[in-house]
């Protein structure tokens, strides 16, 4: 049985314990038989795959791999994550979006995000089935720390004018979700979906969320989304274009597109729960790449690494622009 190593750090530990039980067919660490072990002390592979978010590992890992199974996955944009080039030399290949990284192989690709919406993989499939007794929703926090969370924020002020009522927002400093993230999705025929910001391949469980809710979105973000999913199942919007947007946004609930969209939006909704699942999204690529013997693998945190001065620069830059928002 086919073993990967999944490293990441220990305040993400728990959220991927959580959402464990929802995006596998048994609610454990295993996809297709091969088993995920969240970080292993020690250990032999066939796979090591490191979730690279702000915070870095705690610890550096000593475990026993082929060297072309290193994968480093990038889960933030390009604007929030910088990454010392000594840390990402480790992998043999990173996945994400961010050309700036250097790797053996670098791949710039959609980075394998689950759903967040808190619906088992074994009933995804029948969400279709589930009364729409609401209109449209959004789920947009009050975030400024990046030009596309500003951007996104203004835009939903915005649209939230124009729908009133019609239109139910909830979010971190907006509206705060009681119970669970299904609240704000599963009875709505529509969801208006807003990424951190607007880059080729960057789309997230902000999209996968209303896909798995059958909800059909309205979207702003990866710009070449349309590589994924076919264009029935979608309508894409611009945070930069309000009017353009509304029209849009009113001319689809008038038609009552979500109605005619139910193919489209079930054939989006398997390839979330089976393409592009992450673990089925880092096992394929770990059978492209070329075989290799075992080998001692060193990875350490990137916090032990040294950056060069372009990237001192753009983290002055980034931390400059957050402070002049506050």
């Amino acid at each position: 049985m086919p073993v990967i190593a999944l490293l990441m750090s220990d305040p993400s530990v728990h959220s991927q314990n959580y959402f464990q039980q929802f995006i596998t067919e048994n609610g454990d660490n295993f996809w297709q038989s091969t088993q995920f072990v969240i970080n292993p002390e020690k250990g032999k592979f066939d796979g090591i795959i490191v979730y690279q978010s702000i915070k870095a590992l705690d610890r550096t890992y000593q475990l026993s791999c082929p060297k072309t199974r290193t994968l480093l996955v990038l889960k933030e944009p390009p604007d929030i994550l910088h990454l010392p080039e000594g840390y990402t030399r480790q992998f043999y290949c990173t996945l994400g979006q961010d050309n700036r990284v250097k790797s053996t192989k670098r791949i710039l690709s959609y980075a394998g995000y689950h759903w967040y919406v808190e619906i088992n993989i074994r009933d995804a499939i029948n969400t279709y089935n589930l009364p729409k007794t609401k209109l449209i929703s959004a789920v947009v926090s009050s975030k400024t720390d990046t030009i596309g969370h500003r951007q996104r924020l203004d835009f939903m002020y915005e649209i939230k004018k124009h729908l009133g009522g019609q239109l139910d927002w909830f979010g971190r400093g907006i509206q705060e979700l009681v119970n669970c993230k299904a609240d704000a999705l599963l009875d709505y025929k529509y969801h208006i979906v807003l990424e951190n910001g607007a880059w080729p391949h960057y789309w997230t469980e902000k999209l996968a969320d209303a896909f798995v809710s059958n909800c059909f979105p309205f979207y702003w973000g990866a710009p070449n989304i349309l590589d994924y999913f076919e264009p029935e199942s979608l309508k894409m919007i611009d945070v930069n274009d309000i009017a353009g947007s509304v029209k849009s946004i009113e001319q689809a609930i008038t038609q009552d597109i979500y109605i005619t969209a139910q193919p489209a939006l079930a054939q989006a909704r398997n390839k979330i729960l089976t393409d592009y699942h992450p673990y089925q999204t880092y096992l394929d690529l770990f059978n492209s790449f070329p075989a290799a013997e075992h080998s001692d693998i060193v990875i350490k945190p990137h916090s032990n690494f040294k950056y060069d001065l372009i990237t001192r620069l753009q983290i002055h830059a980034t931390k400059y622009l957050k402070e002049m928002t506050v």
